[in-house]
C-alpha cells in the first residue's frame, strides 16, 4: 500500500473489477460469439482516471469501499500496481465489491456494461477528512453523494480543482455543479 501524503490528484467514486470483452457486435438473444479480445483489470471512472493519472507521473489517491472478497483484493492489489494510493480505500466486512462485465463492439467502440453493484455502504463524509481533500492540487468524483458534496465544498474552499465525470443523469449533478471546475460531459 502506497502512502503518499500529498497526491496531486483525489478521487472519490466507484471502483470495480472490470471484464472486458471485444466482440465483432452486440450480440443478438441466444447468439454465441468469439471474443476478440478479453481483459481483466479495476476499473470504474474514478479509479480509471486516477490510474491513467499516475501512469502519466501523477501521484493519486482514491477513497472508496470494497468488500472483503476476492474481488476487492484484486482491486486494492491492482491500483496499488499501477501506483494509486490504496490507504484509503476502505473494506467493509461481509460485503462484495462491485464487478462489471463490458463489451465492446469492436467495430463501433460502443460499449453495453453489465453490473452487480457492490452490496457495501457508499462513502460518507465521516469516512474522510478535510486533509485528504484539501492536501490535492484536483479532486476528482463521479458521483454526486453527501461525501462528494461535502468533498467538493472543502476544496473549492482550499482552491483545489474539481473535476466531475458523473455516472448519472444531468438532473443528479446538478447540486455539484457550482463547486465544478472541470465537467466531463457524456454524450447522453
Amino acid at each position: 500500500m502506497m502512502d503518499k501524503k500529498t497526491p496531486d490528484i483525489v478521487g472519490i467514486g466507484i471502483c470495480t473489477v472490470d471484464h472486458l470483452l471485444s466482440v465483432p457486435h452486440t450480440p443478438h438473444n441466444n447468439q454465441t460469439m468469439r471474443v476478440y479480445e478479453y481483459l481483466h483489470q479495476s476499473g470504474g471512472l474514478t479509479a480509471s482516471a486516477l490510474v491513467a493519472a499516475a501512469r502519466l507521473g501523477a501521484s493519486t489517491k482514491i477513497i472508496a469501499r470494497i468488500g472483503d472478497d476476492e474481488d476487492g483484493q484484486y482491486i486494492r492489489d491492482d491500483l496499488n500496481r499501477e501506483g494509486v494510493d490504496t490507504s484509503k480505500l476502505l473494506v467493509e466486512a461481509n460485503s462484495k465489491s462491485h464487478v462489471s462485465v463490458i463489451l465492446v463492439d469492436e467495430n463501433t467502440g460502443d460499449r453495453s456494461i453489465i453490473t452487480r453493484w457492490s452490496t457495501g455502504a457508499p462513502i460518507a463524509p465521516h469516512d474522510m477528512t478535510q486533509d485528504d481533500i484539501r492536501s490535492a492540487k484536483v479532486l476528482f468524483v463521479d458521483d454526486v453523494t453527501d461525501a462528494t458534496m461535502q468533498a467538493a465544498q472543502w476544496a473549492k474552499d482550499a482552491g483545489v480543482h474539481v473535476v466531475i465525470d458523473p455516472a448519472q443523469m444531468f438532473a443528479g449533478s446538478q447540486p455539484i455543479l457550482p463547486y465544478v471546475d472541470v465537467p466531463i460531459v457524456p454524450e447522453h
